[in-house]
């Protein structure tokens, strides 16, 4: 058995010891985000999406190689329990990891069971959110309409954690390793819904896509949520000028998707943890948000871009005052933004237990029990 790095598998070393790899990360997402504004006043459309899964790529691959260990092992208990029964799946007996209990019906030890090592399987939880950021940000500029796919994907990269929401341990990106199996249950919801805006049959458009948000009370429940008065203030605030926009843009009529996983969200949030995970709700009810604010910002943006820039100034540039005012809210927004001083061990205590490395004394022992 051999230590289990999520650096080794990202090709990378072991990141995040040292201020100055903390800083080069900041300039390297400095420079994205200036990438981002420059494509999107180009109007090079899948380039910005691009951009914007670099951008958010780039700091989830850097904390991830930031951790010696995958995330919560020998650290959190049920992340423990987990890797110890795939690490004794494929043991003779019907046992599990403790004699006399029997083995777990669990997805990742019938992957264990029929062939796939072990060693992956312990580590992949630890690398899930660099497929599923990368996949909602596409799904969302493949099946979201044709005239704001694009700028709707990339202001969802940027903006889809609110800070305050973070802090209190319920932010998207931080709750990503704590949250695995719902991470991905979260992807097939988005991609359920948003694909019931095409389907050919007008009548199963709306059944499909409540039936795609209500998915959500099918993830299991992790951990506790906080009071009720605190769910309530924690919607109606922390998700900022995305509520204003947002609830602008559903007034507007925004498109069913964007309404069901906003109001569906926010009522299986203020429901509590028996209805829905209490960290995949509010995720959907910001990604609704932001795809019904989509529009009205990109108008409001337009309005100021051509009350502030004089049309010569737009001719000199090549570019339209709509493709103007995106490129400066990225501009303005994106290299300060949480994604950019993003520090998931300040936040979070399970990740920065697991960037102690495992001791080399251990290992022995472990093969030997195994």
């Amino acid at each position: 058995m051999t230590p289990l790095r999520p650096s080794d598998l990202l090709f990378l070393p072991v990141l995040g010891d040292s201020g100055a790899e903390t800083i080069a990360l900041r300039y390297a997402l400095a420079v994205l985000a200036l990438a981002c504004a420059a494509l999107a006043l180009r109007g090079r459309r899948g380039w910005l999406v691009l951009a914007a899964i670099a951008f958010v790529e780039t700091a989830l691959a850097f904390w991830a190689a930031a951790l010696a260990r995958p995330y919560g092992l020998f650290v959190d208990p049920d992340v423990t329990r987990r890797a110890a029964e795939v690490a004794t799946a494929r043991l003779p007996g019907e046992d599990g990891a403790l004699s006399g209990e029997p083995r777990p019906r669990a997805a990742e030890v019938s992957l264990a069971r029929a062939g796939v090592p072990a060693d992956a399987l312990i580590v992949l939880p630890t690398l899930l959110p660099l497929a599923v950021v990368p996949g909602i940000g596409l799904a969302i500029f493949l099946l979201w309409r044709r005239d704001e796919a694009a700028e709707a994907a990339a202001l969802w990269l940027a903006f889809s954690t609110a800070e305050a929401a973070a802090a209190r341990g319920e932010g998207f990106l931080p709750g990503l390793w704590a949250h695995p199996l719902a991470s991905v249950g979260l992807l097939a919801v988005v991609v359920v819904v948003l694909a019931s805006g095409r389907l050919p049959w007008p009548r199963l458009r709306a059944p499909a896509a409540v039936a795609g948000t209500l998915a959500l009370a099918l993830l299991p429940p992790a951990g506790s949520a906080p009071p009720f008065a605190q769910r309530a203030l924690a919607a109606a605030l922390e998700q900022g000028p995305w509520l204003l926009l947002g609830g602008y843009g559903l007034a507007r009529g925004a498109p069913l998707p964007a309404r069901c996983l906003a109001l569906g969200g926010g009522l299986l949030y203020l429901a509590g943890p028996a209805a829905a995970d209490s960290w995949a709700a509010p995720a959907a009810l910001r990604l609704g948000l932001i795809l019904a604010a989509t529009r009205p910002l990109l108008a409001l943006a337009e309005r100021a871009a051509r009350a502030l820039v004089p049309a010569r100034a737009c001719a000199r540039l090549q570019a339209s005052p709509s493709r103007l005012g995106l490129a400066a809210v990225l501009l303005a927004a994106m290299p300060g933004g949480f994604v950019a001083r993003w520090n998931p061990p300040a936040l979070d205590p399970v990740a920065d237990a697991s960037r102690a490395p495992l001791s080399t004394n251990l290992m022995p022992g472990l093969h030997w029990l195994r």
